[in-house]
């Protein structure tokens, strides 16, 4: 995830990876006028990350999101 779509979830309200895992992404997508495919994995990946970061408030900038890799 870019430096641009961060910005875009931040205006959303959204500034964390657990912030983004309880995010609907249908909605998400809809507020922030893009594909659904794009917020789904992105949500899927933070879901998967929340986990691993149990209990702390993570920056999205702080961890890096790509339609392939969630590191674990």
């Amino acid at each position: 995830m870019g430096p641009a779509y961060e910005e875009r979830l931040h205006d959303a309200g959204i500034s964390t990876v657990s912030q983004l895992a309880a995010a609907d992404p249908a909605a998400l997508a809809e507020r922030l006028g893009i594909s659904g495919s794009r917020v789904s994995s992105w949500v899927e990946q933070a879901q998967q990350l929340s986990s691993y970061f149990a209990h702390r408030a993570v920056p999205l900038r702080a961890v890096p999101m790509t339609s392939t890799t969630v590191p674990m």
